[in-house]
């Protein structure tokens, strides 16, 4: 896979959490009135705020197929009980049973079919050691490992 396919399959899954955020109308926009940044932040962000990362953590081969592993990692910054709040609400949309029938997966907008979402963390809140517009952060960390299937 050349760094031009690694970098076109992190947007592609990128762009699939996003879309799944944006499926939860009342949840996560009672405390995010954002979307999720992504990539690099240029500038201080009010608070609260979320972020999301993807890279890639490893692929396996099929006949026909390859599966394709990346380590997914969403963000949320905020006062401690809005860091905590967003964690909860994270974790309803982002859990593991994402892509059962009853809560649905993520849709690439390649067509790339998903696969499973595994929790690598059952969710971390933590006090960063700065403060912002007079308030202590604190950090709700998601981590997880995100599968779906390319063609070869």
């Amino acid at each position: 896979m050349s760094l031009g396919e690694i970098c076109d399959v992190d947007d592609d899954t990128l762009r699939a959490v996003l879309a799944r955020w944006a499926m939860d109308t009342e949840l996560l926009p009672s405390i995010f009135l954002h979307p999720p940044r992504a990539g690099v932040l240029k500038a201080p962000e009010p608070l609260p705020y979320a972020h999301v990362a993807s890279e890639f953590a490893r692929e396996d081969s099929g006949t026909g197929y390859r599966l394709d592993r990346r380590k997914v990692t969403i963000t949320l910054r905020g006062t401690k009980e809005q860091a905590s709040m967003g964690l909860g609400y994270a974790l309803r949309t982002f859990n593991r049973r994402l892509g059962s029938a009853d809560h649905p997966g993520l849709t690439y907008p390649s067509g790339s079919r998903f696969i499973a979402w595994k929790p690598l963390t059952p969710g971390v809140l933590r006090q960063e050691e700065e403060a912002k517009e007079g308030l202590d952060v604190w950090a709700a960390i998601i981590e997880a490992e995100v599968t779906s299937t390319r063609n070869p």
